[in-house]
């Protein structure tokens, strides 16, 4: 833990700063991430009702989707070993775990849905809801963390 005497010093204030701008900028990413998959969606589904381009667009992007932000997950625990926070730290891991849970579902996703498994293809999808739903809760509340209460 840096103790305030070493906080006030110059080289360590600046790496503190960098730290915390690197973790907003990634939770702000993985925010523009997930509305920009919930936009592309909506639209899509607006444009083309029919279930095979759904399928089409859905086996292309949730790849890219879950994958990002497993990138970013694991940038983001790197990061919160370096920060004080033991709530980064706690945000980091978790969201880890459950990006890597959600790029494991994709495939399984894919087999459900060409075996016409109804029931588990749609528990790996409210699965995915949640893991979605969850990350961006969990970027939400890092961003306020940071912002608002990092300093206080």
């Amino acid at each position: 833990p840096v103790t305030q005497e070493v906080a006030g010093s110059s080289p360590v204030r600046s790496a503190i700063i960098m730290l915390n701008f690197l973790s907003t900028l990634i939770f702000s990413f993985q925010l523009g991430i997930i509305f920009y998959q919930v936009l592309i969606f909506s639209f899509h589904l607006r444009d083309h009702p029919s279930i095979a381009d759904f399928r089409a667009l859905a086996n292309k992007s949730f790849t890219l989707f879950f994958g990002y932000l497993l990138v970013l997950n694991i940038l983001l625990l790197l990061i919160s070993f370096l920060q004080q926070s033991y709530f980064l730290h706690y945000i980091g891991l978790i969201a880890f775990v459950h990006a890597l849970l959600g790029l494991v579902l994709v495939p399984l996703m894919k087999f459900f849905s060409n075996r016409d498994m109804g029931k588990a293809f749609s528990f790996c999808h409210m699965v995915s809801l949640y893991i979605t739903l969850y990350l961006a809760i969990s970027s939400m509340v890092g961003l306020y963390q940071i912002l608002f209460h990092l300093n206080a």
